[in-house]
């Protein structure tokens, strides 16, 4: 039955393939997975607003890893041309507190490491380290590993099918310190901090410390890495006009491009040596 089920998106993507690629070339497989895993089976507060234990939720997460990497598979095969094939997770951004070199690495940290706070499923590392680094992080597999499901070498082949753009949703941040024990400590927001027309916390900062810990983390000194990071802030691109005494579209922008100067400035493509020269933050 789960061999059926995981042909579904396979045969749905085929058919993507065959009939769109002569004129589409870029694709995205999955969206926010976080959030459809997360969200709606962990925490239940999307439909169909269930909350599930973590041996059942860690099971579809790998599920839907699979269903990424088969997607990828039948877009190559079927493609009436040659195509750019992505990934887009997301995540809270953990923003360090201050400069200092221990808060950037207790962010790293917080950022990469097994949510302090929520639902399991609200972090990057478990969703981003098998995709691209063909394995899941040893943190998360040791402390979940009495909930874990069978992972196989052949499923985590299929996951990490080489990809040409990684892309991250980043709407936000939270503030994080290195605590007094040496582990990463979430701090409280400053009281009267800004919100969008969403009602979201207003963080620019979130689109230079994403994209940064986004590319130190998954390039490196590898021979192969990442094409771009693709960042939006749809929930802070509303009614940014009504804040008073800032101009917050031009605050996002400013972290943006500090980003490309900065950190990014030489990029390849994830395992493909097809070279890109852009970086796109998209919805500002």
């Amino acid at each position: 039955m789960l061999q059926q089920v995981l042909q579904v998106p396979a045969n749905y993507a085929r058919v993507i393939a065959e009939r769109f690629s002569d004129r589409v070339k870029n694709f995205f497989t999955i969206n926010e997975p976080q959030c459809f895993v997360g969200l709606s089976f962990s925490e239940g507060v999307h439909a169909p607003w269930l909350q599930l234990p973590d041996s059942q939720t860690l099971l579809m997460s790998h599920n839907a890893l699979k269903a990424h990497g088969r997607a990828v598979q039948e877009l190559r095969a079927h493609a009436r041309q040659p195509l750019n094939i992505g990934y887009a997770p997301t995540s809270g951004i953990a923003l360090p507190a201050t400069d200092k070199p221990e808060d950037i690495e207790a962010a790293r940290q917080a950022y990469f490491g097994i949510p302090q706070e929520g639902t399991w499923a609200w972090n990057t590392a478990w969703w981003s380290d098998p995709v691209i680094f063909g394995k899941y992080p040893e943190e998360f597999l040791v402390h979940f590993e009495k909930d874990l499901p069978k992972i196989t070498d052949d499923d985590m082949k299929i996951i990490s099918e080489p990809i040409d753009i990684y892309g991250q949703n980043i709407y936000l941040g939270y503030p994080v310190r290195m605590g007094e024990d040496g582990k990463p400590e979430l701090l409280s927001r400053n009281t009267g901090y800004a919100k969008s027309a969403s009602n979201w916390p207003m963080t620019p900062d979130a689109l230079y410390w994403g994209p940064k810990f986004l590319y130190d983390r998954y390039t490196g000194d590898r021979s192969s890495c990442m094409t771009a990071i693709r960042s939006r802030s749809s929930s802070q691109r509303t009614d940014l006009r009504a804040t008073t005494g800032s101009t917050w579209t031009e605050r996002f922008m400013t972290r943006a491009v500090s980003t490309l100067r900065q950190d990014i400035s030489e990029l390849c493509p994830v395992r493909r040596r097809r070279r890109i020269s852009a970086v796109t933050l998209h919805g500002l």
